[in-house]
């Protein structure tokens, strides 16, 4: 897509719109990424997913057309047409980023009515088999009785790239939650990364985003915490520091030595 991008005029000439990408990641590897490929339209940082949930795009390539008082309807049948218009009927069939633009190659994303916003707390986690990244098959309920971070990655996203090194860490320090990783795309592209990050923890493939449909949320990386029942105990983490809080440890609350909390400036009231 970052070659299409550099294709397109930046001046609004015939009333062309004018484009703008918002990114995530470092600004050293977009920097890169923009001379590379001669990409001439404004580039904007955003720290994670914030600016993006606003337009409650929750993945990567996404976009969305923003006209002005003096565009009217009128002008997309003149042929002037937003560019997420341009981009999906010029590459129907290439969404090869973290969320997919069309189900099916048929329509539009905001066209859909699946859902994608993820699944409540609460909610019973859907259930899979898929091949292991190195061989055999695994099944979620293989973990019943253990809680269990479930990961959707994918090899080409920057973001699951950032979140890889810590979640190794904080695997291999936290006893009490499994970590399972869902990624999809090639298999030897999955290697790789696994390889690079030095990851140990479990790794299945889903072919394209079957298992993340179950979910309701096309995007990566995103993750579950899923209790020992098998039910999804919290709310859907989107981006690497909310997927990471899933495995911090809980606060210690003081206490008084006697069950009871410790409230500041109050001493507990002694027997006589």
């Amino acid at each position: 897509m970052a070659a299409d991008l550099a294709t397109l005029t930046t001046d609004g000439a015939g009333g062309r719109p004018l484009p703008l990408v918002l990114t995530t990641g470092g600004a050293e590897a977009n920097r890169k990424l923009v001379e590379e490929h001669g990409i001439r339209c404004p580039v904007l940082l955003q720290e994670g997913m914030e600016i993006a949930s606003r337009y409650q795009c929750n993945g990567t390539p996404m976009a969305t057309s923003l006209m002005s008082r003096a565009t009217s309807p009128a002008s997309w049948r003149s042929g002037r047409r937003p560019f997420w218009h341009w981009w999906m009927r010029r590459r129907p069939s290439t969404t090869s980023g973290h969320a997919p633009a069309a189900l099916g190659g048929k329509r539009p994303v905001e066209e859909s009515k699946i859902e994608r916003n993820g699944l409540p707390a609460g909610t019973p986690a859907p259930g899979f088999r898929l091949p292991l990244l190195y061989g055999g098959e695994l099944s979620l309920e293989e973990y019943r009785g253990r809680k269990v971070l479930l990961v959707f990655s994918d090899p080409n996203c920057g973001p699951c790239d950032q979140l890889a090194p810590p979640l190794e860490r904080q695997s291999r320090a936290s006893g009490d939650v499994q970590v399972l990783m869902l990624s999809r795309g090639e298999l030897e592209a999955n290697r790789a990364k696994a390889a690079q990050h030095g990851l140990t923890f479990p790794i299945l493939l889903q072919r394209q985003w079957e298992i993340s449909r179950d979910y309701a949320m096309f995007a990566t990386p995103v993750a579950y915490l899923i209790d020992e029942e098998g039910i999804i105990a919290r709310e859907v983490a989107v981006g690497v520091e909310p997927i990471l809080a899933l495995l911090a440890p809980p606060p210690v609350v003081p206490s008084n030595g006697k069950g009871r909390v410790a409230r500041p400036g109050k001493e507990p009231a002694r027997r006589r």
